[in-house]
This record gives C-alpha cells, structure tokens and sequence, in this order.
C-alpha cells in the first residue's frame, strides 16, 4: 500500500468508491482500494493485545453512531445487510440490541464504556436515555461486566469472522456480488477479501473459507 492510499479513512474509501462506480464500474483495483486499510484486515493481529482494544474501540463507534443516527455502522444496520443487527428500523431498537449484548461480550461491555466516557467529556446532552440507563447500571452494579468462561473460548475466532464478513459486505454494499459459483470468473466481494487477506494480513484464508465464514455470520452462527 503507497503513503497516497494511507491518508484515507476505511469512511472515505467506501464513499469514494460509491462515487466512482458508476463512472468505473466494479474493478479489482477498486475492491482493492477499499481493502488497503491494515488497521481493518490485519487479522495476523487478532491474537494481540492492541488489536482487542481496536475491537472495543469499533464497538464504541457502533454505540456512538447509534445514539447520533449516523455513520457507516448505523448504515449497515439499518438493512443494508443481511446480519442479525441489521434487522431493526429504528435507532433505538439498534441500540437496545448493542446493550444486550454487553451482558455476554466484553469487547460491547468495554466498547459501551468507553462510548459513555466520550460522550459525557465531549457531548453530554447526545446521551441516549437508554445509555445514561445501562451506565446507571454499571455504576449501581446492576450491570456487571460478562464472566469469564472456563475451558476452549466458543468465539475464539469471532474478531477474525467479524472483521472478514464486514469486509465482503462493505464490498456488497458498493455493488460486487458477494460470492460466486465454481466456474465464474473470481471476482466476487469473497473472492476480493481472501486476496486482501493474503495481501494485508499474511493469513491463509481462500476464497472458499471466506465465503463460508461470510454465511454463517449472515445466518448469525457462533464464530468456528
């Protein structure tokens, strides 16, 4: 990736993208374009301390752009993908479903604090009533943070799965058809994300487990 690709935002290369399509149509080098950010498909990094920290903080944007309305998160979930959160039509009921999952999921739980932190330094009077009720929560101890389950974690690889199938759906919602069949030219949103994968993140993962890994986090599965 060239230091002219590293000035864009995962934000902006999406509305560039947009913009362009129809003048370029759906080429490798755009699906490409929209790929180069590290940060987002560094998978070799999942194992990391700071990449878990990126996690909550993509947590954070999720229930900062829920309260506001707005934003590439609230986009997608607001059906514009087939994902279990993105079938509700209003913004509260988006963010009752992020709260809820707190009670299960550290990196929400994490992500949910450092929402409210920012929110109150920054923009008090944007606090959701549900956020300022969960908070209330957390500080009277009604709401604690999720347990730690004992033996093999059952979403040992939910980061990864979460980070791969987000990748294909950006590309989806640009126009690329997510997956292909066995004798179509490789030029599905899957296809594009394992060669990101490859590219970006030095991690193995062809296009057939890209592809069923993006279908069972559609059907909302537990991450393998």
């Amino acid at each position: 990736m060239n230091s002219e690709q590293e000035q864009y935002s995962l934000q902006d290369r999406v509305d560039l993208a947009s913009a362009v399509v129809a003048a370029e149509g759906l080429t490798r080098e755009l699906a490409m374009f929209v790929l180069s950010d590290t940060q987002y498909l560094r998978l070799d990094r999942l194992g990391a301390e700071s990449w878990e920290e990126n996690f909550i903080n993509i947590r954070k944007k999720m229930f900062q752009q829920a309260v506001a309305g707005k934003g590439f998160f609230v986009a997608l979930a607001m059906g514009r993908t087939p994902f279990a959160e993105a079938q509700f039509d209003s913004i509260p009921q988006y963010l009752s479903d992020l709260l809820a999952r707190t009670r299960s999921d550290k990196k929400y739980y994490h992500g949910a604090l450092k929402a409210c932190e920012e929110i109150l330094l920054h923009n008090p009077k944007e606090m959701h009533p549900l956020l300022a009720r969960w908070l209330a929560g957390v500080l009277s101890g009604s709401v604690t943070p999720p347990r730690k389950r004992k033996g093999p974690d059952p979403k040992k690889n939910e980061a990864r799965n979460s980070q791969i199938a987000l990748a294909v759906e950006i590309l989806v919602d640009i126009g690329y058809s997510p997956t292909r069949n066995a004798v179509s030219k490789p030029t599905s949103a899957c296809d594009y994300v394992a060669e990101a994968i490859g590219s970006l993140g030095g991690v193995n993962l062809g296009y057939d487990a890209v592809a069923k890994i993006y279908a069972a986090e559609a059907r909302g599965d537990e991450g393998e």
